[in-house]
């Protein structure tokens, strides 16, 4: 298999049934899936795409490689959808509370999905356009280091604010 067309009613991928798809190099999604499992990046399509943010048509599957600790990551123009656990087990502990990362979302994403950004300490501000409508349990969930240090810039009545305040983070 090179190639992969997922097609209409289809709202979710697990990509372990393509593990053994040594020669697959390219996945295409209709407009509806919102979610890929993201448990399984040893398959070789995921293994043959550079080190940084691996896109999927719609959407920001996973990072690849090392995490900067400091600077802005940018998602790209296009994008809709925000992976669940999009850094997942990519970061550890800051040792210096001088390393600071900002992200910026393009307004053509609408979801934010469960644990998008957990456990990626070094978050400390986010911008969030108003086109994002819903923003998944513990997105932005940092658990212990520096409760509430994430700085969320977003509109006032929009998803984010919602989020922002049932989490007690700041914004504005």
């Amino acid at each position: 298999i090179k190639e992969v067309v997922v097609e209409d009613g289809i709202t979710s991928l697990d990509l372990s049934v393509f593990s053994g798809c040594v020669n697959l190099s390219d996945i295409q999604l209709a407009a509806r899936v919102i979610h890929i499992d993201s448990g399984y990046e040893e398959i070789p399509w995921f293994e043959n795409q550079p080190d940084g943010m691996v896109y999927i048509d719609h959407i920001a599957y996973k990072w690849k490689g090392d995490i900067p600790e400091q600077g802005e990551i940018k998602i790209k123009e296009g994008t809709k959808i925000i992976n669940s656990d999009l850094f997942s087990l990519r970061l550890r502990m800051p040792d210096d509370d001088n390393k600071y990362l900002s992200l910026i979302l393009p307004d053509t994403v609408t979801t934010i999905n469960d644990n998008a950004f957990s456990n990626c300490f070094w978050l400390r501000e986010v911008s969030i356009p108003k086109s994002v409508i819903a923003i998944g349990e513990n997105a932005f969930d940092t658990y212990t280091y520096k409760e509430n240090s994430l700085y969320i810039r977003c509109y006032k009545n929009s998803a984010a604010q919602q989020y922002a305040n049932q989490n007690n983070y700041a914004y504005g």
